[in-house]
């Protein structure tokens, strides 16, 4: 099987899933209570859409909900709308800072390809003619530093890392303090996956974006 049928396969797999799952919250209940969207939150950060996008997907479901009861509410079909809304988005550019270094924080939940991105993100910058670096804030996940490493050795980019177990946020301040060092334009971070239901990965994330900020 080729790399695009994979793919596909993927996605397919991703979708059947999720139209299953978002199926069996609508119907297990004929009110869509708290309970119900807490659910289908779930089942949306489940399928790799991420938090903002999510929100943006329940906060639809709500106002179609309030407007035409459950039967008229047709989640599937609102989630796809709203994909379709945020991809038609002429926002896409990488953001910069008004002046000096620009950090991006790569967060989500595990296998959703956060380092790939880091890589893809440090890439593209490199292609405009400007310096990046990227930073192993994954401490946690094996293999996750030599991954992160070897990205950086074949696009030819410095990764500030620690050793695994180490502190991920005195890793980026070790990152940041070499960032500005060398005058770069952009620092990536690459941080360990979570789920936004676990306090302590999200207090640890908070301490390394506190950290950041500084």
């Amino acid at each position: 099987m080729g790399l695009l049928a994979k793919f596909k396969a993927g996605l397919q797999k991703t979708h059947g899933k999720l139209a299953h799952e978002i199926k069996r919250i609508v119907t297990r209940s004929p009110k869509l209570d708290a309970a119900a969207l807490g659910d289908l939150e779930a089942a949306l950060i489940g399928a790799d859409l991420g938090m903002g996008m999510t929100t943006q997907i329940i906060n639809a479901v709500k106002q179609a909900y309030e407007t035409q009861g459950t039967a008229g509410t047709d989640v599937f079909g609102i989630a796809e709308r709203e994909v379709e809304k945020s991809l038609a988005s002429d926002r896409a550019d990488l953001r910069r800072a008004p002046d000096g270094l620009t950090v991006v924080s790569i967060v989500g939940v595990n296998g959703t390809g956060k380092t790939t991105t880091a890589a893809k993100l440090a890439r593209l910058v490199q292609s405009r003619g400007q310096r990046a670096l990227l930073a192993a804030c994954d401490t946690f996940r094996a293999a996750a530093i030599e991954q992160i490493k070897l990205w950086g050795q074949r696009l030819q980019i410095e990764v500030i890392a620690g050793a695994y177990g180490a502190d991920a946020a005195s890793v980026a301040h070790d990152a940041i303090t070499a960032a500005q060092a060398r005058q770069a334009d952009y620092l990536i971070v690459d941080t360990a996956g979570r789920l936004h239901t676990k306090h302590n990965l999200m207090q640890e994330l908070q301490k390394l974006h506190r950290v950041m900020a500084r």
